[in-house]
């Protein structure tokens, strides 16, 4: 854990260093739903921004797709286990009856 805390704080670092030597601001060209062209002009700290977080979205989506993929298989290996563990008890009793000093 202390080594992730670590790494966070390094790209905090580097990344603190590029907003304040980047202040400028950039154009963003886009279509509307006409494809008629448009341009906003925003400061290089809200695109970068904004694409880690698409990024960190993007990270979290397929985390989570993937644990509930994990955890359906989890269930059927479990429902699988429950099964053969009731066939194998069948399997453990005696079909004959037992044996007792009475029978003698």
């Amino acid at each position: 854990m202390p080594l992730k805390f670590i790494l966070l704080i390094i790209l905090a670092i580097i990344f603190a260093a590029l907003i304040l030597k980047n202040p400028q601001f950039v154009d963003i060209n886009f279509y509307d739903f006409q494809f008629d062209p448009y341009k906003i002009r925003v400061p290089l700290l809200i695109v970068v921004l904004a694409s880690l977080g698409f990024g960190f979205v993007l990270a979290w989506v397929r985390g989570v797709i993937t644990k509930i993929k994990l955890k359906s298989i989890i269930r059927k290996n479990e429902k699988t286990i429950l099964s053969l563990t009731d066939e194998l008890e069948a399997y453990r009793k005696p079909t004959l009856p037992e044996h007792t000093k009475a029978d003698n």
